[in-house]
């Protein structure tokens, strides 16, 4: 019996990584794809780029940059519909990348879903926060610091964008002290909220 259950274990873990090994042989197939999509969107060719990032969708559905960049190609055509859409996508696909949630929010908000759009920057808060803590484990170089400065900037831009000052005001002396000579701080301390919501996506219209 013990025998049995020693082969079956070596089995399973054969199988696993027979599939650990297709999975990125597809993932290696899927890139090359995306890339060819890549070089599509740089040059305008918009529905070309589609047809090559639902290509490399269709042989790794867990790859998450082709609707990244498929949103690119629907803010390029005004169509926001479509962006939200893979937005959710890439959201549920890759919940880990911060910034994702902060486009999400944004289009929550330009639908006037404020209260939703207000969750999604929480959440861009807590995923930037994860970030910085993941990067921390790792070797600290001159890269991780500026990683690492860009994601405490993006946090108080969530601050700026949920309209809790408080938090900002604290996030920004923090950040003042850890880089007193940048000239973020004055950015965001002059930043209009509502003029910033008005001119992105000024044309922000969604079917009925």
């Amino acid at each position: 019996m013990k025998k049995i259950l020693v082969a079956l274990i070596i089995l399973t873990a054969l199988a696993c990584e027979d599939e650990q090994k297709q999975t990125e042989v597809l993932r290696i197939e899927a890139e090359k794809i995306h890339d060819q999509g890549l070089i599509k969107l740089q040059a305008g060719n918009f529905e070309e780029a589609l047809n090559l990032f639902d290509e490399a969708i269709a042989i790794d559905e867990t790859f998450e940059k082709p609707h990244v960049n498929k949103v690119e190609v629907y803010l390029n055509q005004s169509d926001y519909q479509k962006a939200i859409n893979e937005i959710e996508i890439i959201i549920d696909k890759a919940p880990e990348v911060a910034e994702n949630w902060v486009l999400a929010g944004i289009f929550e908000e330009k639908k006037g879903n404020k209260e939703k759009a207000f969750e999604y920057y929480e959440t861009s808060i807590v995923k930037f926060k994860e970030r910085i803590d993941r990067n921390k484990n790792e070797e600290l170089t001159e890269e991780f610091e500026r990683s690492e400065m860009d994601d405490e900037t993006a946090i108080l831009f969530s601050y700026i964008l949920l309209e809790d000052f408080d938090r900002l005001d604290k996030a920004v002396t923090k950040f003042e002290d850890k880089n007193p000579d940048s000239p973020i701080i004055e950015y965001f301390l002059n930043f209009d909220k509502e003029v910033y919501m008005d001119n992105i996506f000024p044309d922000f219209e969604l079917e009925e």
